[in-house]
């Protein structure tokens, strides 16, 4: 990550986010690829970090339903959001290790697209007085031989709907390191590029930020959001490094059979013992006149349980610190709980889920808003109202079979219509689950075969 003192030099412009907060986000990245400062090749990280965003970004997830409609200007920006959303598992497993992401729509000269920035490549200027990130310099970085360009794209938005993107390139012999200043066609990848655009009657900023709505700990007074194991990074290393003490415990009580050097020398007639045996047998040299002298077998009992049961206890706290239920990360048959603490820990995922999906939500609303401008901006379609449409599921309480079982009751009893059990059973409308139940119909109906 490129210091936001030489950022700051560049553009000559203040970034709103402290030392600390960087070194943090590079922390959190860092985890995520398992090169955390305590992994060595005595201690082999447990990858709980990819664990835990996978989970999240599962439950975030889960029946997200994504459309804008009404218009021909509605259609396209339901094109772009779509193309977004296949990519969506990724940029939500970024935003929640590094506890931010950027979706920006780009407009290639031939249609529009969206691509996602993770926090550790966000330098914040200003944000609007609901802690909205409103203008930012976001970094992009690519290797060509051996050098590195380095694009620094500085978005600029004002209350009064103007807005301008300015484009500073770099040349480096280090990632690390912004180099020095070079014009857009030495890039090649970025030739096609304007050096500086401005902007009018914009509704908002062209990107959208979408963050962990957790409080910020590390800078309290920083809108930039936390990762969702911010809180679990000693716990994570006490469970790697624990992690460590058990696979030593089975590498160390391995039986094993000592012996006298001259008992493993090969035999007058040439027998040797196999390559095997170097595995069972330790030598050691002995007296031969020693008394005690033979083979003595080393067999000490294994302390597994105490470990493992110490190890799912860290599962545990890292689960309750990251609000994921318990069981997730834990062994699901040691949970050690009542029915009311394992319901509390169900609900307290759930509520943080639907404040990521909340934030989700108003995220794709503000890009929605960017990518209409863009439209109009460019001249893509004709200006159209349109009809948004962001739906969510619950990843958390819900147990389909046992939603199932419960509507297939209310049906039997006459509570619920054909018609509006098949719609949540295939999740659609009550014409098309019509349409469904006539063409059952028709098929059962009987008749020569």
């Amino acid at each position: 990550m490129i210091n936001k003192s030489e950022i700051e030099k560049a553009t000559g412009i203040r970034i709103a986010m402290s030392g600390e907060m960087r070194d943090r986000i590079r922390l959190w990245r860092s985890m995520l690829c398992n090169e955390q400062s305590w992994v060595s090749n005595r201690v082999r990280g447990l990858r709980l970090p990819v664990k835990i965003v996978d989970e999240f970004a599962r439950l975030t997830l889960f029946g997200a339903s994504i459309s804008v409609s009404g218009s021909q200007r509605g259609a396209y920006i339901d094109r772009v959001l779509q193309q977004t959303m296949t990519d969506a598992k990724k940029w939500v497993r970024l935003m929640c290790a590094t506890g931010g992401v950027v979706l920006r729509p780009v407009y290639d000269g031939h249609q529009i697209r969206v691509n996602y920035i993770t926090a550790d490549k966000i330098y914040p200027i200003s944000y609007d007085d609901d802690g909205r990130l409103i203008s930012a310099v976001f970094l992009d970085t690519y290797r060509n031989g051996d050098r590195f360009y380095h694009k620094l794209e500085i978005h600029e938005f004002h209350p009064d709907g103007t807005g301008r993107i300015r484009n500073l390139v770099f040349q480096s012999p280090s990632v690390d390191m912004l180099g020095d200043p070079c014009s857009l066609r030495q890039t090649g990848l970025w030739a096609d590029l304007e050096p500086e655009r401005s902007y009018v009657d914009l509704g908002g900023p062209l990107f959208a930020y979408m963050s962990i709505p957790a409080i910020n700990t590390v800078d309290p007074d920083s809108p930039m959001g936390m990762s969702v194991y911010a809180e679990a990074v000693d716990l994570i290393r006490d469970a790697d490094q624990h992690w460590e003490k058990i696979k030593w415990e089975f590498e160390a009580t391995q039986t094993a059979i000592d012996a006298p050097a001259d008992f493993l020398k090969p035999t007058p007639s040439g027998l040797i013992l196999p390559d095997t045996a170097n595995r069972l047998y330790r030598r050691y040299n002995a007296d031969p006149s020693d008394a005690q002298l033979g083979l003595q077998i080393f067999s000490p009992q294994i302390r597994d349980t105490s470990l493992f049961h110490g190890l799912d206890g860290i599962f545990k706290r890292i689960e309750f610190n990251c609000n994921l239920a318990y069981g997730m990360l834990s062994d699901p048959q040691n949970v050690e709980k009542t029915a009311e603490e394992v319901r509390a820990s169900r609900q307290r995922c759930y509520s943080a889920i639907s404040d990521i999906q909340g934030n989700i939500r108003a995220g794709l609303r503000q890009l929605t808003s960017a990518i209409n401008d863009c439209c109009a901006v460019y001249q893509l379609t004709p200006q159209g109202r349109y009809h948004e449409c962001y739906e969510f599921g619950d990843g958390v309480m819900e147990d389909p079979d046992k939603e199932f079982a419960r509507r297939m009751q209310m049906h039997t009893a006459g509570l619920l219509s054909d018609t509006k059990f098949i719609a949540w059973y295939f999740d659609c409308d009550e014409s098309k689950a019509a349409e469904y139940k006539a063409a059952a119909s028709t098929l059962f109906a009987g008749g020569d075969i």
